[in-house]
């Protein structure tokens, strides 16, 4: 079973944190739920659908990028000898290898793009997707009412001012428990997908901080400008670490 989660911010809007957004491949077989704590009408259910797929095409898009990898690589680079021996044996020029080496560069990269967006159309890809998107679709509501107790924390930081927040993460002042292991992981998927420079200060913030006062600083203008979501960030950090996995199998 893969839980997808709907978390109401205090804008009104929802975040959907979704399964589909860690590493390797989803399994189609499982069943979906949606968390929430409460019913969801029928426009707040083809949001979340909307959320889903979306994280499906992102989720396929990249295994099968990851999975093609290997052999897009190596028929980029004969296509970089083939264009490279053909115009230093065709061609005539002085300074032929600065013409050869800039034109083959050109044309691999080129034909590197052609086999990336062919792999994204590819049958293997449109399957996956179809098989997730079939499971995605029939996804049931589950009425979650901790999730409330997640929601008025992310209220609380977004009532605090920019600089006390600020602070409050970069001292580890934040604390809360909830009961649900996953929801970190998923968290921080969502963030590396959804929310970069969020997850970038979360990377950050995993290693020793230089001069703590002014990363604190840093971090409170980022959050003014809209760049870093602070009380998304503030939860991510104030949650225990776990080793719970995503519920993913290999590749």
């Amino acid at each position: 079973l893969m839980r997808a989660y709907r978390i109401l911010r205090d804008n009104g809007e929802a975040m959907y944190v979704t399964p589909y957004l860690g590493e390797g491949k989803v399994d189609a077989t499982e069943a979906v739920t949606i968390q929430s704590d409460a019913p969801l009408s029928p426009m707040e259910k083809d949001k979340a659908s909307i959320a889903l797929f979306a994280d499906i095409d992102w989720s396929v898009e990249t295994w099968i990028m990851e999975k093609r990898y290997v052999p897009r690589l190596l028929f980029t680079a004969g296509v970089f000898l083939l264009v490279y021996f053909f115009g230093a044996l065709a061609v005539r020029d002085p300074i032929p290898m600065v013409d050869e080496l800039v034109v083959s560069l050109v044309v691999s990269i080129l034909f590197w793009r052609f086999l990336s967006r062919r792999d994204v159309a590819s049958a293997l890809a449109r399957k996956e997707k179809n098989e997730l998107k079939e499971k995605a679709s029939s996804a049931t509501v589950v009425i979650d009412s901790t999730l409330i107790v997640v929601e008025n924390f992310l209220t609380t930081l977004g009532g605090m001012d920019h600089d006390d927040l600020a602070d409050a993460i970069i001292q580890g002042k934040l604390r809360f428990s909830w009961p649900e292991p996953e929801l970190k992981p998923l968290m921080i998927a969502y963030a590396s997908v959804h929310q970069k420079e969020t997850y970038d200060w979360l990377e950050r913030l995993g290693g020793k901080l230089r001069k703590p006062e002014l990363q604190a600083i840093h971090l409170s203008d980022a959050i003014l400008g809209k760049k870093v979501d602070g009380p998304l960030l503030g939860l991510l950090v104030a949650i225990p670490a776990t080793e719970t996995k995503l519920g993913r199998i290999p590749s």
